[in-house]
């Protein structure tokens, strides 16, 4: 509007005017937010009478794209926009939980809640990295063909069956799975045993990556993922686990190294395309028979 308004003349006048019209559109803008989160909280409480699941990532990721390419038709910082549906979407859940917490349906279904499990802030995103359960074991002489076939042994077969009733236990549900493509990293995820689990990607280039090209993977995730679980390998994922804690306080967790089938869970705040030290913050680190 400033660009199409005459700024000849008084300058008190004109500022006056222009005040006028921000007075204006605040008070639409305050009328249509609050018409917004009133169909917010109902989708929230319908969700819930219904047990329908609190996120929908495929619809979240359409709306994503859709109000990006608004912003940026209408010269608006398309970040902006995505960081506003980001609040939105946590508003849907937070009221999704709330009416199911108060007991709003006998039938509905326990909400994807993991904050009790691993102390999840209401406001941030779910991080779970996740090294394989054991397997049969290996020699170096037998080249990577060898090493990509390895199935779970026996006891990596438990530990995995262990991880998942206790992960099941906790509500957990990953909207978004990375796994890589070897034999044992996608018996560990098998073996979990999640229900109602998303379908998993995967991917070679999960195959023994390093911290920085795991970073870069999580970096490529929808903005619409909540929960994202990773099922990956060691020295890479141990390193990614340690850099991504080297903001926060020191955990000696992960000091005493990423045994199989061991996980870190991390808070993350923010777009996953900045996901670094700075906003993310380690939960629990944990491992079967490790866990209350």
């Amino acid at each position: 509007m400033a660009d199409t308004m005459g700024l000849d003349g008084d300058p008190a006048a004109i500022l006056q005017a222009l005040r006028r019209s921000i007075d204006n559109i605040d008070a639409a803008l305050i009328h249509m937010l609050a018409e917004r989160f009133r169909c917010t909280q109902a989708v929230g409480r319908l969700k819930a009478r219904h047990a329908m699941p609190p996120a929908d990532p495929a619809r979240e990721a359409q709306q994503v794209a859709r109000l990006r390419r608004l912003a940026d038709d209408a010269a608006l910082d398309p970040d902006f926009a995505e960081k506003f549906l980001a609040f939105v979407i946590r508003e849907v859940i937070r009221h999704h939980e709330a009416f199911a917490a108060n007991g709003a349906t006998a039938a509905a279904t326990p909400a994807n809640r993991p904050a009790q499990a691993f102390g999840l802030p209401d406001d941030a995103r779910l991080l779970l990295l996740l090294r394989h359960a054991k397997a049969v074991p290996s020699d170096e002489g037998n080249g990577e063909a060898f090493d990509r076939a390895r199935e779970l042994a026996p006891r990596g077969q438990a530990d995995a069956a262990a991880l998942g009733a206790w992960l099941h236990g906790s509500g957990y549900r990953p909207d978004h799975i990375l796994v890589s493509s070897s034999v044992r990293t996608r018996e560990t995820l098998d073996g979990l045993g999640l229900p109602g689990a998303t379908t998993p990607t995967v991917t070679d280039a999960l195959y023994l990556a390093g911290a920085s090209d795991l970073q870069a993977l999580l970096r490529d995730v929808p903005e619409a993922a909540r929960s994202v679980l990773l099922v990956g390998h060691n020295p890479g994922l141990h390193e990614l686990a340690w850099h991504l804690a080297s903001a926060g306080p020191a955990d000696r967790a992960l000091d005493r190294g990423f045994p199989t089938c061991a996980f870190a869970a991390f808070a993350v705040r923010g777009p996953w395309r900045e996901l670094a030290p700075r906003n993310v913050q380690l939960l629990r680190v944990g491992r079967p028979g490790e866990l209350d």
